[in-house]
């Protein structure tokens, strides 16, 4: 047997009715679906165990280092400054900041007022960030200097508090919320039902779509996850072992991204785990983050474990308190995963599967089977999370026979905001329609082999070739645009484009990515252009020939 099946049976046993987590099916929705019973129903009733870590360190960032119970008094503070500002219950609360104290402190505090919390992504311009303020309705904005120089280059009226610049602690935010109680507010009215966060993703259909998810969504992959790596410990025989220094994990991936948010820093909460925030990646300053606070988890997209395996043959850090290595944001390429076994052997590359709509929960893969199947995402959470793998008319497919994966769990947002019509295409009878083709072998193992979704995800950012395409297309050269996945060997994919531009005009593809520099975020700009003055490839039905338009782009390449 795998070493992933004795984990997820052990992992069946927690959570049986014997066990210390028992889960029972509940009616959530209007769906019935395995949850949890005795965790804590919200995710402020969560945050309390901040005062049990006490004085245990839980925030560092640069020189400034916060313990949980300082955290904890901070977002407390920022509850009350809220509730005196009239926030009520259910109203929306933006955060639109780079990784900072103040961000977690932001977070936490929005939640533990009753409001919505809306993590927004910080490379977005001030054209999107006022898009998805106007789109959740927020009522206030916490924003960093940055952030708010954007935003006043558009006419949005949102109520800001201003953290400052980075490392800036005489600001707005601090001044402000220093003149609240450090007490928590009631929460006895928030419900494990009742929404907790909004996350944006970019889909196939334009604008960043908002997947509204509960307490008991985000609490249940909390847990799953946190019960996961129990399983894990209680097989190689360490559960229970104190730890030699505290545990640390090294915060990578952006807090407004599900996987930073939920599994670098909430985590962080249930496991008493240090994180340490950093500001910009920079693999020589990672290694010595992770020497200096002894980083036993590290979280990173593909192109940041390769980089950081480059630093470590230097063999200038001791990075011997790495303990876990997952793969976040994107998939790793199968030769990587066993180059970072051979460059950090005490440690366990790990990799998952998930989406913002399910809150990242999803498969897991780790341990033996990862080296002896790279390819995978793993297998799915047990016993939380169920996968099938359908056609087209909704049949379940037999294994080894490719489809849409489909995922069932509490953990699945409850909607898109204010998107019924996408919300019924994507959520069906309780399952969620990932847009991503796959399928499953004889021994459970999920396998991702294509996308339905007209996406890219660059470096684990998920970018909608629709809303590059519209905005290139806004450009007067431009007749037609076909945006689209180009292989790249540090972030997965990059963004391409072929385009039909009007013949006569001196256009090029530097001046085109110019031209596109404040109109869409930086990350969406596409790397790689086609110039052509003919109408693109089409399809029998008359649409761009995606397909042929990002050969033609891969063989102007190579000819390069």
């Amino acid at each position: 047997m795998s070493e992933l099946k004795h984990t997820r049976e052990i992992m069946l046993h927690l959570t049986g009715p014997e066990g210390e987590y028992p889960v029972v099916t509940q009616m959530i929705n209007g769906q019935e679906y395995p949850a949890f019973t005795t965790v804590a129903p919200s995710l402020p009733a969560m945050f309390q165990i901040c005062m049990e870590h006490g004085d245990k360190e839980f925030v560092v960032s640069e020189d400034s280092r916060y313990s949980f119970k300082e955290v904890y008094f901070a977002a407390c503070r920022v509850a009350n400054l809220l509730k005196a500002r009239g926030i009520q219950k259910g109203d929306r609360v933006a955060v639109a900041m780079r990784n900072r104290p103040e961000w977690v402190m932001a977070y936490m505090g929005t939640l533990m007022a009753g409001a919505v919390v809306v993590p927004m992504n910080s490379w977005w311009t001030g054209p999107e960030l006022d898009f998805g303020l106007n789109d959740c309705g927020a009522k206030l904005v916490f924003v960093d200097r940055s952030r708010l120089k954007r935003l006043q280059e558009t006419a949005n009226a949102t109520p800001v508090i201003n953290a400052g610049a980075f490392g800036e602690k005489d600001n707005e935010f601090t001044r402000l919320i220093a003149e609240h109680p450090a007490v928590q507010p009631a929460f006895d009215d928030v419900l494990p039902d009742d929404d907790a966060t909004i996350m944006y993703t970019s889909g196939s259909t334009g604008h960043p779509k908002g997947a509204v998810s509960t307490h008991r969504a985000v609490m249940t992959t909390l847990m799953s996850w946190v019960l996961t790596g129990a399983s894990i410990k209680i097989f190689e025989g360490t559960f229970g072992e104190e730890p030699e220094n505290q545990l640390a994990i090294m915060a990578t991936l952006p807090l407004f991204h599900v996987t930073g948010c939920h599994g670098q820093f909430l985590c962080s909460i249930i496991l008493g785990r240090k994180l340490v925030l950093v500001r910009r990646w920079d693999p020589e300053q990672a290694a010595a983050i992770i020497e200096k606070e002894k980083i036993c988890n590290f979280s990173g997209v593909p192109t940041m474990s390769m980089e950081l395996m480059e630093v470590a043959k230097k063999g200038k850090y001791d990075l011997s308190s790495l303990q876990d290595l997952m793969a976040g944001g994107a998939a790793r390429p199968p030769d990587q995963v066993k180059q970072l076994k051979t460059a950090f052997p005490q440690a366990r590359p790990q990799a998952g599967y998930g989406l913002t709509e399910s809150n990242a929960l999803g498969t897991l893969n780790g341990m033996s089977d990862y080296l002896d199947e790279p390819a995978s995402t793993g297998m799915a959470t047990v016993p939380l999370m169920q996968i099938e793998i359908r056609d087209p008319d909704g049949n379940v497919l037999a294994p080894g026979e490719p489809g849409e994966v489909c995922m069932r769990s509490a953990s699945n947002m409850r909607a898109y905001w204010n998107r019924p019509k996408e919300t019924s295409e994507t959520l069906v009878d309780g399952w969620l329609k990932t847009g991503d083709v796959g399928y499953v072998d004889e021994d459970g193992f999920l396998f991702i082999v294509d996308r339905i979704k007209d996406i890219v995800i660059r470096g684990g950012e998920n970018i909608s070739c629709i809303e590059v395409e519209a905005m290139i297309s806004a450009h007067e050269a431009v007749r037609e645009a076909a945006v689209f996945s180009v292989p790249h060997e540090r972030l997965g994919e990059a963004v391409g484009a072929a385009l039909f531009v009007s013949p006569g005009e001196d256009v090029t593809a530097q001046a085109l990515q110019k031209w596109l520099e404040g109109r869409i975020a930086q990350f969406k700009i596409p790397e790689f252009i086609t110039i052509v003055y003919k109408q693109l490839p089409r399809l029998a039905s008359g649409k761009i020939d995606k397909r042929a338009s990002r050969e033609m782009l891969l063989s102007s390449l190579n000819q390069q």
